[in-house]
């Protein structure tokens, strides 16, 4: 059991398609044997659970119940799509192109439903490639949200990565006067450059403007021993065969959920608890089972009379 406070806030569970592999439920007897998130909650010391599937909340009310059986705390995830410019603009040739990434966490209430109609006007309106949101819809629906930039194929370390190092601030700037101190700067670490050069510019203006830095693992599996089936899955979504010498998987490891002497060797310890900086903040348990609330549908005053009328 891990001494060091942390939860694991970004990671993706199988409902991140064809990309994750973390089990959610367990798929036998789920009131009863404890599915790998429960089991790495336990390993942590975490009270709260969450995963930030890409750009889908497919698995918040499954997880919502396995945390209700098992005595955790829900706090309801998405890492969602950011349109490169408008989410109305589907004239990019590459998919890479189109959408860049944003990570989010309920806090509360409002910030779930403010989740669900991102997600529902994602796929409505932006869906290019994948749904993906825009700096308009944040702007109306960023409240009750925490949010954070993201990995190495983020909204400020995609800009940092092209050589656009300015533009990226006035990004990182953007973020912090709309969100304020529900904003955070993730740091990973999977042994790439990409990553280390956009750690240490982050880094700068996190210090510079006192928003914290949270260590976030990106995990796709449950174990190290699961890297070659995550790799197998990442050819049925690429077409590739796993015998391909140009095709490798992700870039760099450390794509599990780490122990925790993996994680002290890759992570600085108070990024590591800063991670409890959101769960202390989210109330929790906020998606509520057994209550049916029905569309309502604005009968117009005469509409009785005039039903009525109709009928005799």
């Amino acid at each position: 059991m891990f001494t060091t406070k942390f939860t694991d806030l970004h990671l993706h569970s199988e409902y991140s398609l064809q990309d994750g592999m973390i089990r959610v439920q367990d798929s036998k007897d789920p009131k009863h044997i404890k599915s790998e998130i429960i089991l790495r909650a336990e390993e942590t010391n975490s009270d709260t659970i969450t995963v930030t599937d890409h750009g889908n909340m497919y698995a918040q009310a499954v997880l919502a119940s396995v945390c209700k059986t098992f005595g955790f705390k829900h706090m309801s995830g998405c890492e969602f799509y950011m349109a490169t410019d408008t989410r109305h603009d589907k004239s990019y040739s590459r998919r890479g192109d189109a959408y860049v990434h944003i990570n989010s966490w309920a806090k509360n209430k409002l910030g779930y439903k403010n989740m669900c109609i991102l997600q529902k006007r994602s796929f409505e309106e932006g869906f290019y490639y994948v749904p993906r949101i825009d700096k308009e819809l944040l702007t109306q629906y960023h409240e009750g949200i925490m949010w954070s930039d993201a990995c190495v194929g983020g909204t400020l370390s995609t800009l940092i990565l092209q050589g656009k190092v300015e533009e990226a601030y006035k990004e990182f700037m953007w973020y912090l006067d709309l969100i304020g101190d529900d904003f955070y700067i993730e740091w990973h670490n999977h042994g790439i450059d990409d990553e280390d050069k956009c750690n240490q510019i982050k880094k700068e203006w996190a210090d510079k403007h006192g928003v914290p830095i949270i260590a976030c693992t990106d995990a796709h599996y449950y174990r190290k021993e699961d890297t070659d089936a995550h790799k197998t899955l990442l050819c049925i979504q690429y077409g590739k065969w796993t015998d391909d010498p140009t095709f490798d998987g992700f870039p760099g490891d450390g794509y599990w959920l780490l122990n925790e002497d993996e994680l002290l060797s890759r992570y600085p310890k108070e990024y590591c608890e800063n991670t409890r900086l959101l769960t202390d903040k989210c109330e929790g348990n906020i998606i509520e089972f057994g209550d049916i609330r029905p569309p309502q549908f604005k009968i117009p005053e005469d509409f009785v009379q005039q039903y009525l009328q109709s009928a005799t």
